[in-house]
């Protein structure tokens, strides 16, 4: 489902008060998390600010993270959806590290934030930065020492909805693969396994394989797939 644009009359701002209202818009966006008192409080301040003028896509200076960076890395749902409805939102912004948004969700494993923002119109979700893409961090978890097996169905999810996202924007299959192996192909070249980790990335990939035949996906294509389930997960990132 795509956003409604919502549009907002430019008008001319001395620069003093529109480093002021950015300055508002960023701190705004950075105040708290998706399901809290606040949120939909915070949607409103932030609407009021940009009909003030602000640029939404101002960034920190320092880290160089948007607004939209920010409910990311937050993991505030309601304010990336409001964000992503507004018009001129750039969805592929980069930070100081090159991360757009959709690699932080990813790397993060938000399994909402990754379909909220893949439903933006104009959002690259095979953009990469130095060589990885936003399948690359959200499979990068399995090399991490923190990382739990319980972990795989959100990575699943992830690589899943970022999987068939390009699978459309490429019109879906090109060659004549079943749709395990196709899905099973664009794993392996996100996968970066250190030796530590091999293992994993090979029990990975079977509960990958298990998933695919409990949903009965083997040889359907794209506009043939069900609609995906996405759930709430903890936090693991910090907007400074």
């Amino acid at each position: 489902m795509k956003a409604l644009i919502t549009k907002y009359v430019s008008t001319q701002i001395p620069e003093a008060k529109q480093n002021e209202l950015d300055r508002e818009l960023f701190n705004c966006a950075s105040a708290g998390q998706s399901g809290s008192v606040d949120s939909m409080r915070r949607k409103a301040d932030i609407e009021a600010i940009l009909r003030k003028g602000a640029n939404i896509n101002a960034n920190n200076n320092v880290m160089e993270r948007t607004a939209l960076h920010c409910a990311v890395e937050k993991e505030d749902n309601t304010t990336a959806q409001f964000l992503l409805g507004r018009e001129g939102i750039k969805v592929n912004a980069r930070d100081r590290f090159q991360m757009t948004p959709l690699m932080s969700a990813s790397a993060m494993l938000n399994v909402l934030m990754v379909g909220l923002i893949l439903g933006h119109q104009d959002v690259e979700s095979d953009a990469a930065n130095e060589g990885k893409t936003a399948a690359h961090f959200a499979l990068n978890n399995i090399n991490e020492q923190e990382y739990s097996s319980t972990d795989l169905p959100k990575i699943f999810q992830i690589t899943k909805l970022l999987f068939e996202h390009q699978r459309a924007r490429n019109n879906a299959l090109k060659q004549p693969l079943s749709y395990n192996s196709e899905f099973i192909s664009f794993v392996r070249k996100a996968s970066t396994p250190n030796p530590e980790s091999k293992k994993r990335f090979i029990e990975a990939e079977k509960f990958f394989v298990d998933k695919l035949n409990e949903l009965n996906v083997t040889n359907t294509r794209f506009s043939d797939m069900p609609s995906n389930r996405m759930g709430r997960i903890s936090t693991r990132g910090n907007c400074y």
